[in-house]
């Protein structure tokens, strides 16, 4: 199990911050609330980075984005006091310690949303490269259709071409040829439905390019491994085509 440290600046602030200011003040007791607010989401950070992919990441932005705001704050919050006249440093530390909590508090649930969405991009960064080398394992599959298929295609035309000889030197019956012909229709059949299917698989790469957000980089690889498919599909049709002529020619 994963220890969560939570950023130390974060927590010497918020006890130094608890420690100031008098409690019995109503400004003292508004601080104090915000405090608590922040000491709630700071352990709801230790919780949530348990939950996270990589929880030194997920604290290191929250830790970042705490501390930016407590200096704004602080900076912010001593300049408004001086300007309304305070003078003592006890009361533009006061400001700076109030102004300071409140932004952090602000900052870091901005920051949770960054964190979160840093998070989902690398995530769809993961899904485009898996969905890339997916489609390097088809690719190489429909390759080793595509060539065995060039074979097939080479034996059902020489079969046809026989065939149509056989015919024309009454070697065969009709019967026996419409029966030749039927078996290389069965070739055609199962040679159109494969391509079909892989045409539907092609659009769904299709989608999931379309969908998934990610690098350029892996966008253009995942896209080259598409244009690679469609260009092997395209050969299956050529082969289909020429198929069908051979059928076609050894009827006539």
């Amino acid at each position: 199990m994963k220890t969560i440290r939570i950023p130390h600046a974060l927590l010497a602030a918020l006890l130094c911050s608890l420690a100031a200011g008098s409690p019995a003040s109503e400004q003292s007791r508004a601080r104090n609330m915000k405090l608590l607010e922040l000491g709630g989401v700071i352990q709801g950070a230790a919780s949530a980075a348990g939950q996270r992919d990589d929880p030194a990441r997920y604290l290191g932005i929250l830790g970042s984005g705490g501390i930016d705001g407590a200096i704004r704050g602080c900076a912010g919050g001593a300049m408004e006091a001086a300007a309304r006249g305070a003078r003592r440093g006890a009361d533009i530390r006061r400001a700076c310690k109030d102004s300071a909590a409140s932004e952090a508090v602000d900052t870091m649930i901005d920051a949770h949303d960054v964190a979160l969405q840093e998070e989902a991009n690398q995530r769809r960064i993961s899904m485009l490269r898996a969905a890339t080398e997916h489609v390097q394992r088809e690719n190489q599959q429909i390759q080793a259709l595509v060539d065995t298929s060039t074979q097939s295609l080479r034996d059902g035309q020489a079969r046809l071409a026989a065939l149509q000889r056989d015919v024309a030197a009454r070697r065969v019956t009709a019967t026996q040829a419409e029966q030749a012909r039927a078996r290389e229709q069965q070739n055609v059949d199962a040679m159109r439905t494969t391509i079909e299917n892989l045409k539907a698989t092609r659009e769904q790469h299709g989608a999931t390019s379309l969908r998934a957000t990610g690098s350029a980089t892996e966008r253009r690889q995942l896209d080259a491994e598409i244009a690679r498919m469609d260009r092997q599909i395209r050969t299956l049709e050529g082969q289909l085509a020429d198929y069908q002529r051979a059928l076609k020619v050894s009827g006539a």
